[in-house]
């Protein structure tokens, strides 16, 4: 099982490299250890606190806390066949625990303030466009765009002037 979970991590970190929005995200507490990997644009960040962060470092042993993200519901063992990146992209988190892998779907569709295109009429695809906030036009694009190849950038353009 160890080389599965290697070979998952190697997939995912060659796949998804340089991608701003690709959270690896690992917890250390007493005697537990923990490992999560997500796309932060698509996935519902209040959901993996509430539900997956703060109950690692309320539970006193491994074996609780596996028995406990095993009750949530969507959650489920990492299957052989499974396509890590491909989990990853369409807004599922993947947990590696001691031997284990588990993937849930947490993703989250933001709508808020998403306009409609007015300015242009469009006749077959999407009928809304990009907004002023980066957050919501990465989410918009990360779930129209189910691609490895889509890599988050972030850099800084110009200087403030007053």
């Amino acid at each position: 099982m160890n080389s599965q979970k290697d070979q998952v991590v190697s997939t995912i970190k060659n796949e998804l490299n340089g991608s701003s929005d690709l959270v690896v995200q690992q917890l250390d507490a007493k005697e537990k250890k923990c490992e999560f990997y997500y796309i932060s644009s698509i996935c519902n960040k209040k959901k993996i606190h509430d539900d997956i962060l703060t109950p690692f470092f309320e539970v006193e042993d491994m074996r609780s806390y596996k028995d406990y993200l095993l009750s949530l519901s969507g959650m489920r063992e990492f299957k052989q066949d499974d396509n890590p990146v491909d989990l990853l992209i369409r807004g599922s988190m993947i947990i590696s625990i001691e031997e284990m892998l588990l993937t849930m779907e947490i993703k989250e569709f933001v709508n808020k303030n998403i306009p409609e295109t007015t300015i242009e009429t469009t006749i077959q695809g999407p009928q809304t466009g990009f907004s002023e906030d980066l957050e919501t036009n990465l989410n918009i694009l990360r779930h129209r765009y189910h691609q490895p190849t889509l890599v988050i950038e972030d850099d800084k353009v110009g200087k403030k002037h007053n």
